[in-house]
């Protein structure tokens, strides 16, 4: 045993360990002295990294004053088609429109009630007329439903 540790020298699994070791300890110092040349960069173009003009006062200002017009404006925007569209004004998320769904009487659909469930979790109001045969086969309810296929939302 002595003879293979003379031989060796302990060489033969320390050198892949270091080797190793001293390429991750190059890459780490030449990341260490980009990120420190980034940061001198950036601290001799006023804060700017990529190197940019700085925005003075009075164009930031400027800049600021007129998005917050459009905001003002949007925001009216919004309340004028909200009022429009039927839904709640005051610059509101807009309600769902009204619909309307038709059932065969004496038939209990599980789409029926999938519709009203969704229906009643996105707030919308669901109109439910329930027709009977005669009025399925209609000339007038053909025109709103020419599958004739129920339930029609």
């Amino acid at each position: 045993m002595a003879n293979i540790d003379k031989l060796t020298d302990n060489k033969v699994f320390e050198d892949p360990v270091k080797k190793v070791q001293q390429e991750m300890l190059r890459d780490l110092l030449a990341i260490r002295k980009n990120f420190a040349e980034g940061i001198d960069h950036a601290l001799s173009n006023g804060g700017s990294g990529a190197g940019g003009a700085t925005v003075s006062k009075e164009d930031y200002d400027k800049l600021e004053a007129e998005n917050r017009k459009l905001k003002y404006r949007i925001t009216h925007l919004l309340r004028a088609l909200d009022e429009t569209d039927g839904g709640a004004p005051g610059g509101g998320t807009s309600a769902m429109p009204a619909m309307k769904m038709f059932v065969q009487e004496g038939v209990a659909s599980g789409h029926t009630n999938m519709v009203s469930v969704v229906a009643a979790l996105l707030g919308a109001h669901i109109d439910v007329e329930v027709i009977d045969e005669e009025t399925r086969t209609s000339k007038a309810h053909a025109k709103i439903n020419p599958t004739g296929r129920l339930p029609l939302l």
